[in-house]
């Protein structure tokens, strides 16, 4: 897969790492204290020497890789991933980037982050009524012909001091467009509702 301008092509990999409480490392087999995860690696050349960038953090599972056009805009494929943790897949880390021009002239590509969840930008606050946050989901889709290329919609969930983890009381809904100006996917739209229990 070529993700930049020059002639070597490039690898995106679903790596395999043994994680203890201290540390992630990449290894043949893990020993009994440690367990596996993933993580998302680029493989790439720079200056002639071969290189690995962890562009992720380490989840339990790969829930979805996707390498695309999705801005519309930009010439260059995005790689949107969403890895997930736990039994019920609660934490995770969702990403969509870009490999990037170098900052300067002989240094290395790099990656450039258009949207990430959890983060400050993405992630909503409690609604009122809501004690804690319960679960999300994401679905990249033209939604709004507004944006050029694909849109992303992020769905929360939310849990009142009464619920059990299976029937949340809130769900947030929010959409977010890549912006050209900006080199980012921002949030246009926000939707608050109560579930019929």
């Amino acid at each position: 897969m070529n993700l930049d301008g020059d002639p070597a092509p490039e690898q995106v990999i679903p790596q395999e790492v043994c994680t203890s409480i201290t540390s992630s490392v990449a290894a043949a087999a893990c020993t009994p204290d440690q367990y596996p995860q993933r993580r998302i690696v680029i493989e790439d050349t720079c200056n002639g020497a071969p290189r690995a960038v962890v562009v992720s953090t380490a989840q339990d599972i790969v829930n979805r890789l996707l390498i695309a056009n999705l801005d519309g805009l930009t010439p260059r494929p995005e790689i949107y991933f969403d890895l997930r943790s736990g039994a019920s897949g609660r934490v995770g880390d969702t990403r969509i980037i870009r490999w990037d021009d170098p900052a300067a002239p002989g240094t290395c590509e790099r990656v450039r982050t258009l949207f990430r969840y959890p983060s400050r930008k993405t992630r909503g606050k409690v609604p009122r009524g809501a004690k804690y946050h319960d679960n999300y989901g994401v679905r990249v889709k033209e939604f709004s012909k507004r944006y050029p290329g694909k849109e992303v919609r992020l769905t929360e969930t939310y849990l009142d001091r009464n619920d059990a983890t299976c029937c949340p009381s809130y769900e947030r809904t929010s959409y977010f467009g890549y912006s050209g100006g900006r080199d980012a996917y921002e949030r246009y739209s926000t939707r608050v509702k109560r579930l019929k229990k």
